[in-house]
């Protein structure tokens, strides 16, 4: 995963060269297209593709371990920057988009009599209703008050809306799509949960609406522990259906931008929720050193944008205008407020629409692999999938227990926390997240792990991390099958956190020659690397 920085609509900033591509242009040069000569735009319609490239693969055993690599696709999702960023939820939710959209492309690859419209209907009401039944906490529920301005009741109201409007989305696609070649078995599916899928919302309708008088009767969470019941039978619905299964087993490449990096708190607690969603075995993220992002393989998709996107013309942003539809008179009468506020507004429909037609211009264009990049637009900010994220920033933010326990949902968020630390092993460029190594710290499985078995009827284990070979003459690393997984301290040979360390411990220590050569040999880095850094 990687973003293209961003695209500055009505400038000649990346709109000049092509890397592969050719642009094609009129002789006569009169009628040639023209870039502006200055590099000055309105930031607030910038934009930002973000490519996800989905490489979908087996190892082959023989004298050394291959990556045979089945499918590989990329698939884009385009922001307004200034109206969406790029936070860690933003990614997390965009990836969650792409589920919905192309569940093929997550699922193991097995061919299944089932449409694409109900695999994607199917996908789209289950990670719904998981989602809020996992988020429903009987101590969040409860700290809810029949105040009108109470944080824990608006959080659980909320959290109700954010269901009947994902539902609602899902049952629009699926509507949507119905009549397209669809076989009548697979209709029938659909209706089925397209009807359980209602009875929910309108059991969540009937909370939030009476939400006062439920909480003023103490009876608020038994109501929400209806809905969840219902969305977990939904759950167990969809399950039985026997779709193809997702892939137990992700690897996700990233640089080490604040979105992305594993340092980042938001996106750990994303990519935990996710595999809770998927029923992951093992979620690993690494990401590349700073300076050495350029290896990552969607660096080679942003390519393929920049090429569907140069034609030798700027970027056209000026759809709209603050006046346009307004009469003379209306025009006349207009506050200084009222004529910012339409300018902004303008701004916004502007960069949105910026948004669609980047989306449209790269759609089905050459990717990096022989494919064809798949293409849409971001949801919009109220309509993300993760929904709960200033509630897990103040969350985060927070620095004692006492100020965490007063955050709206603090009870999911400290059982996500706690999950964390008994799943996720967490270095400088890495996270791995592994289901079943809770086992190894209280001798016991936890009751998520208790209630998901692995996907994988061999297991997973940890990722086999470099390792010294010091059999061999020269800097190597053991190859993965001789590489020890256990009883492994994090970063152990990670080359740059030794240095730091050993610096911080002795100052002086890489002025002596030797201490040098002994630390090349040991951490496989050149002496000259060690001298440079």
């Amino acid at each position: 995963m990687d973003d293209k920085a961003y695209l500055r609509p009505g400038t000649d900033v990346g709109a000049r060269d092509s890397k592969a591509g050719v642009v094609f242009d009129v002789v006569d040069p009169n009628k040639r297209r023209e870039l502006p000569q200055h590099d000055f735009n309105e930031p607030k319609v910038n934009q930002t593709p973000a490519s996800f490239r989905f490489i979908k693969g087996c190892i082959e055993h023989k004298q050394e371990d291959i990556l045979i690599n089945s499918s590989d696709q990329t698939l884009v999702i385009v922001r307004p920057k200034s109206n969406i960023g790029s936070s860690g939820s933003v990614w997390a939710s965009d990836y969650m988009r792409l589920c919905h959209e192309q569940p093929q492309l997550f699922q193991e690859s097995r061919s299944h009599a089932y449409s694409m419209p109900l695999k994607k209907f199917s996908s789209y009401l289950h990670d719904t209703a998981y989602y809020f039944s996992d988020l429903t906490m009987e101590e969040d529920v409860r700290n809810a008050s029949s105040e009108p301005e109470c944080q824990y009741k608006l959080y659980e109201e909320h959290k109700l809306r954010w269901l009947e409007q994902q539902i609602d989305e899902a049952i629009q696609s699926w509507n949507a799509e119905e009549e397209d070649g669809i076989l009548n078995s697979d209709k029938e599916i659909g209706h089925e949960l397209k009807a359980k899928a209602v009875e929910i919302q309108i059991k969540a309708e009937c909370c939030i609406d009476n939400c006062s008088q439920l909480i003023a009767d103490n009876n608020l969470y038994e109501k929400e522990e209806e809905v969840s019941n219902d969305c977990k039978n939904l759950c167990c619905t969809i399950e039985r259906m026997q779709l193809t299964p997702w892939c137990c087993d992700v690897f996700k490449a990233t640089d080490a931008g604040p979105g992305v990096g594993v340092s980042n708190l938001e996106v750990r607690f994303r990519d935990i929720e996710i595999a809770r969603i998927h029923n992951s075995d093992r979620v690993s993220r690494v990401h590349r050193a700073p300076g050495d992002s350029g290896q990552n393989e969607a660096e080679r998709s942003n390519a393929a944008i920049g090429d569907a996107l140069v034609d030798g013309s700027a970027l056209k942003w000026n759809y709209y205008g603050p006046l346009d539809g307004l009469s003379q008179d209306e025009i006349e009468n207009l506050s200084l407020i009222d004529l910012q506020k339409r300018e902004e507004d303008c701004i916004e429909k502007n960069a949105w629409r910026v948004a669609k037609e980047v989306a449209q211009t790269i759609h089905d264009e050459p990717g990096p692999a022989g494919d064809y990049i798949k293409s849409y637009v971001t949801t919009q900010k109220e309509r993300q999938f993760f929904f709960n994220t200033p509630y897990l920033q103040q969350y985060a933010s927070s620095k004692s227990d006492v100020k965490k326990a007063t955050v709206p949902g603090n009870a999911y968020f400290l059982k996500i926390e706690k999950f964390m630390q008994e799943h996720c092993e967490i270095g400088e460029m890495y996270l791995e997240i592994l289901k079943g190594s809770c086992e190894s710290g209280e001798g016991e499985k936890c009751e998520y792990c208790l209630s998901h078995e692995f996907c994988s009827s061999a297991g997973i284990k940890h990722i086999p991390r470099p390792y010294p070979d010091q059999q061999r003459p020269g800097l190597h690393y053991r190859p993965p099958k001789d590489t020890p997984t256990v009883d492994r301290g994090v970063d152990d040979f990670h080359p740059r956190v030794q240095m730091k360390a050993a610096f911080n411990k002795d100052s002086s220590f890489f002025d002596n020659p030797d201490n040098i050569k002994e630390f090349s040999k040991k951490y496989v880095v050149t002496e000259d690397a060690i001298k440079s850094y």
